[in-house]
């Protein structure tokens, strides 16, 4: 069974390794998604896609600090139209 999209809006912000938006949900929680090794060592998350600012996009959810993020590329933001700083709506279901 294919798992119900969230919806939510955030700001786009600048991390440790690019740009992420905060999200508001555990996707463990929500979907069951169990975190898988990613592009950085040792760091996990949760593959996602969707639409960000109705734009199509892949990409991971990453917990830091104490929060959860989705990670956002220079690709994406260029494809989206979108800067450091903008307020985004972003829709996503595991990958």
């Amino acid at each position: 069974m294919k798992s119900k999209p969230e919806r939510f809006r955030g700001v786009v912000q600048l991390g440790h390794k690019g740009c992420a938006v905060e999200v508001a949900f555990d996707p463990a929680e929500i979907w069951s998604a169990r975190p898988k090794e990613i592009v950085y060592q040792g760091v996990k998350g949760v593959p996602v896609s969707g639409r960000f600012n109705r734009t199509p996009f892949d990409s991971w959810i990453i917990a830091r600090w104490g929060k959860r993020f989705v990670l956002l590329s220079d690709d994406h933001l260029l494809a989206a139209r979108v800067k450091l700083g903008d307020e985004v709506k972003i829709e996503v279901a595991p990958a």
